[in-house]
């Protein structure tokens, strides 16, 4: 929620959540009481739409909320986390909270190998070619406490790295944030294929991001 406030003070006009977590999500947030009315006026997602993805090597197109594509920019905010199969949570990941049901399985289980997690290569490349369908305009990872095993929904021991990550390349964005997790930026599959589309770089002496040390 803390980053919403800070798109309202910028001037952003509507805000949209485009993940429909319900309104239960935003009033957990600490800040919830004191902007009541902000939380009030967050959107749901609107309906979803089919977009062709041009230069990927597994999928041909994905369903996704229509606001993901429509809106005037996307803000990927990412919890740092482990996850038992592609190994790390971020913002390339992130999109999956914005596709349909459908797309969402079949990354998944679309393989045929059977079992959420059984080709996690698949999965990868899958979230990988789904990262052409537009690129964030910004990228916020919360390392404040992240869950650092067994996740992505625990229970699971969590650390806190007094670090918030923003950045404008989701690739370097989450090679960088894999660090953090005791990974090299070689290590995530997801990353490795995101980088061999062009959709950025997991090289981190090119690094653009920038933190800040709580």
């Amino acid at each position: 929620l803390a980053a919403v406030v800070m798109l309202q003070q910028a001037g952003v006009k509507e805000i949209v959540s485009l993940e429909d977590v319900g309104m239960s999500y935003w009033r957990r947030a600490l800040l919830s009481g004191e902007h009541a009315d902000l939380v009030k006026a967050i959107h749901g997602p609107a309906d979803m739409i089919s977009v062709p993805l041009h230069g990927a090597r597994q999928l041909k197109e994905i369903e996704i909320v229509r606001d993901y594509i429509e809106c005037d920019a996307v803000v990927n905010v990412a919890i740092f986390k482990d996850h038992t199969g592609t190994r790390f949570t971020g913002a390339l990941k992130n999109i999956m909270g914005a596709t349909s049901r459908t797309t969402n399985t079949y990354w998944h289980t679309g393989s045929g190998a059977g079992g959420y997690y059984n080709d996690v290569t698949f999965l990868s490349r899958c979230i990988a070619d789904g990262n052409l369908c537009r690129k964030p305009t910004l990228c916020i990872g919360d390392a404040t406490e992240v869950l650092v095993r067994n996740g992505p929904s625990g229970p699971g021991p969590t650390r806190d790295f007094r670090t918030v990550v923003a950045g404008t390349d989701p690739v370097s964005f989450d090679a960088y944030g894999s660090t953090l997790l005791g990974f090299r930026q070689d290590q995530i599959l997801m990353v490795r294929a995101a980088s061999e589309l062009g959709i950025g770089t997991s090289a981190l002496e090119t690094l653009r991001i920038e933190t800040a040390v709580l």
